[in-house]
């Protein structure tokens, strides 16, 4: 029940007709400035992230390339011959013309020479890359000592 001194006496909780709804010109500028200046501080951030994203896809392209390689040689009963030079890797089955993949995050330093024989195993244990000064290693003959 509501007290008795309390009836009657209600506020007038609408805005005044000079008010109107909304934001004025001044607030939507503050407004848009602020979020252009969160913007900007997490600009750099999102765009290492995004370089950091797109250097492991191209890594894991790498190591499923050389790894289908490895498995074409032995598949096919041919030698395969990998070679990493710069940014680009380059590949020759049996007497076929070299093909070549050109990487952009990744980087062969220094350059690596790999011979996959007919059974499929690799003469060197990895192939390394660079990937902003950080060492990466793709393991090459793992899959053949699984058993």
């Amino acid at each position: 029940m509501v007290p008795s001194r309390f009836i009657g006496h209600q506020k007038n909780f609408s805005r005044s007709p000079s008010r109107q709804l909304g934001m004025t010109l001044v607030e939507l500028l503050i407004v848009i400035a602020i979020i252009g200046l969160l913007g900007s501080l997490m600009a750099p951030a999102a765009t290492k992230a995004l370089d950091r994203a797109r250097a492991q896809e191209e890594f894991i392209v790498l190591d499923r390339t050389v790894r289908s390689l490895a498995l074409r040689a032995f598949m096919e009963g041919r030698e395969v011959t990998i070679e990493g030079r710069g940014a680009s890797l380059i590949w020759t089955v049996g007497a076929e013309p070299p093909t070549d993949m050109q990487l952009t995050h990744l980087f062969f330093d220094p350059a690596q020479r790999v011979a996959i024989n007919s059974s499929g195993y690799a003469d060197a244990n990895v192939l390394g890359v660079l990937h902003a000064g950080r060492r990466r290693e793709i393991e090459l003959n793992g899959w053949v000592d699984e058993r």
